[in-house]
């Protein structure tokens, strides 16, 4: 009943998409539709010799780079890899529908029977099954034959795995199928069709094996790309689900071209979508609406993969969605830190888009060189290892273009996506604040209750963090707890949420930014901003203010937080997580933070500092110990003010 209320207050076009979607899939539940769907599934089959995405004549790898796809793939086909931050199943013999880690299974039923918001003692989570059968891993055993030299038997044990998952996930019949899942599965189910395809050019007398192989994918491909289509994530506010939806649809469509009309339409669609969704996705500076950085990593790779793949087929996006994807790789590489990972704003996914590394989905730089290659542009100065240049080589034919500059020292504020970020990279400095809504057009989604929280790296070491989210629908009071005003560096006053959390993936609109304003100098860059938050729980008036003074180059940070309220005394918190620092009190109002490079010191001129316990996740599906700063204050005027300072110790 709630979700029926929920879709009549939407707009009038969704309510009509909505009802249309739910008569079509009654019926092709009802009159066992999908199992026709997988009848003319068996019987699509392409003679064609051209790729849709992925680069069709000679690559250009180094040596190194060969070496990585070669370690990689055989982690791959020995199980020696991890999901999530843990060891794999046996891929040979694993129950794709089974959280290996509880043994918890989930039988097979129609998807639309499964429910994963309920309470639980044992913290099984849906998204490792998912993961696991996204079959992002199974690309680099692929693509490391076209780059050193084609195997039998490893063709054959793709082969293999991929017809064990067919038979134990029936279209529709299995928790796999979900929308979001079939969308990000389509998509490399398209690069291995791709390799595939140029493995049959390289490799004409091993015809057989290949040819079974790429029937079979292209067999996937077609039921996975009907299931996606009857069940588009289409609704007022759209986010990454959709933008996956559109963007397996425009790949699938190409690849499927031979087979019939339905993937023209589906290619049609999507190319009419793309663009829009590239805009309203992404503010005019480049940052993903849904304010998570892992998010606009995704969301970045789904729209290159879509924008290379349309200019490869002679249907090139507008020159304005060109240009918003290179101001959001700007931003990628504007919050990537010395570690190389990028900033842990929002939601933590390690959702890969880009299938030729995944030990570190937190790093960006697989997609700004991939558009760096592209475009022949610099989009910016930092340098990444020669395993984040693979994907640009298969998907462009070339590393990069252009050799990236020096390391750069600079401010930028991204005022319609709501960060400052500020990096002195000679230093290892880095300092990112959140001065921007909640995200995802005041809906949160994905967003956290992190307005006026920040980041901070000294000589290359992080000294603040954000915590990130380690699950979802796994345990929902942590992620409740992770998303909380008091797990980030911003202020929490009387220990309540700035704004209230009101679902799983909503927060109330009520912490509002005001008064924002950069001041950048060749000094310094001091930052002022406020938010309008706790109207659920004080008077009318209450605001709270937070200025920074930045300076790179010595390495310093002072904040001055202040609260007015009319509601007073009022208890003041403040929670500043260091990882896993070890920490030392020095006196009453200092504190030292000793890191691998050196030392931080910490001091507040108005209260001790006490160090407590503080988990964070640096990825999704596990969290690791750590510790913060925490002060406590009583604020007894109507407007009150509270100082604090990081700087670079001497050992």
């Amino acid at each position: 009943m709630k979700k029926v209320e929920r879709i009549l207050q939407k707009p009038i076009n969704v309510i009509i998409f909505r009802i249309i979607q739910y008569v079509r899939l009654l019926y092709l539940d009802k009159s066992h539709g999908w199992k026709r769907v997988s009848k003319r599934a068996n019987q699509c089959s392409s003679l064609g010799m051209k790729t849709a995405l992925v680069f069709d004549q000679s690559i250009n790898l180094s040596s190194e780079q060969k070496d990585i796809l070669k370690s990689l793939s055989n982690r791959v086909l020995t199980s020696g890899f991890k999901i999530f931050n843990t060891d794999i199943p046996d891929l040979n013999t694993c129950d794709f529908s089974t959280d290996w880690r509880f043994n918890h299974r989930w039988k097979n039923q129609y998807y639309k029977k499964n429910n994963f918001y309920i309470d639980k003692t044992t913290p099984y989570d849906v998204k490792f099954p998912w993961e696991l059968s996204r079959f992002h891993y199974l690309v680099p055993v692929l693509a490391e034959q076209v780059a050193n030299e084609f195997s039998t038997s490893h063709t054959t044990w793709v082969l293999d795995f991929l017809t064990r998952w067919r038979k134990n996930n029936p279209l529709s019949y299995s928790v796999n199928w979900y929308p979001m899942e079939a969308s990000i599965r389509t998509i490399n189910l398209l690069f291995l069709l791709d390799f595939t395809t140029i493995l049959q050019q390289l490799n004409p007398d091993n015809s057989e094996v290949i040819d079974e192989l790429k029937t079979l994918i292209m067999t996937l491909l077609y039921e996975h790309g009907t299931f996606v289509w009857e069940n588009r994530e289409f609704t007022d506010i759209r986010g990454n689900h959709f933008f996956a939806n559109i963007t397996a649809l425009l790949l699938a469509g190409y690849a499927l071209e031979n087979c019939g009309h339905i993937a023209k339409r589906w290619r049609m669609y999507a190319l009419k979508q793309l663009p829009n969704e590239i805009q309203l996705q992404f503010y005019d500076d480049g940052v993903n609406f849904e304010k998570s950085c892992a998010y606009h990593k995704l969301v970045l790779e789904l729209a290159s993969i879509g924008a290379i793949c349309c200019q490869k087929n002679g249907a090139p996006l507008p020159e304005e969605c060109l240009e918003t994807i290179h101001k959001a790789a700007l931003f990628s590489e504007a919050i990537t830190k010395p570690d190389h990972l990028g900033a842990n704003f929002g939601d933590t996914d390690d959702a890969v888009g880009l299938p030729f590394e995944f030990d570190f989905p937190r790093c960006h730089g697989q997609v700004i060189e991939t558009l760096r290659a592209w475009t022949n542009n610099d989009i910016g100065s930092h340098k990444f290892d020669a395993s984040m240049s693979i994907a640009a080589a298969f998907l462009t034919g070339t590393r990069n273009k252009k050799i990236v500059g020096s390391p750069t020292s600079y401010s930028k504020h991204f005022e319609s996506g709501g960060y400052v970020v500020v990096k002195n990279e000679k230093a290892g400095f880095f300092f990112i604040i959140d001065v921007g809504e909640v995200g995802m057009n005041g809906r949160g989604g994905h967003g956290h209750n992190d307005l006026l929280s920040f980041e901070l790296c000294m000589n290359g070491d992080p000294v603040v963090i954000d915590p990130g989210c380690p699950c979802y629908t796994a345990d929902l009071k942590t992620k409740r707890l992770y998303r909380s005003t008091g797990a980030h560096s911003t202020v929490q006053v009387d220990q309540q949420e700035m704004a209230a959390i009101t679902g799983h993936w909503t927060i109330s609109d009520t912490a509002k930014p005001i008064n924002v304003n950069v001041k950048i100098t060749p000094k310094e860059t001091v930052v002022t901003a406020g938010h309008t938050g706790y109207s659920d729980h004080h008077p009318s008036g209450t605001e709270i203010s937070r200025q920074t003074h930045i300076d790179s180059n010595s390495q310093r940070v002072v904040i001055k937080d202040t609260i007015k309220s009319k509601n007073h005394p009022a208890r003041i918190d403040w929670v500043f997580p260091v990882k896993q620092a070890k920490v030392e009190s020095i006196n009453s109002n200092e504190t030292e933070l000793i890191l691998d490079n050196g030392i931080v010191c910490f001091s507040s001129s108005e209260k001790k500092t006490e160090i407590i316990d503080a988990s964070y996740s640096d990825g999704y599906g596990h969290e690791q110990e750590g510790k913060a700063l925490h002060l406590c204050a009583t604020s007894n005027k109507q407007q009150q003010s509270f100082s604090f300072e990081f700087r670079t110790g001497i050992r």
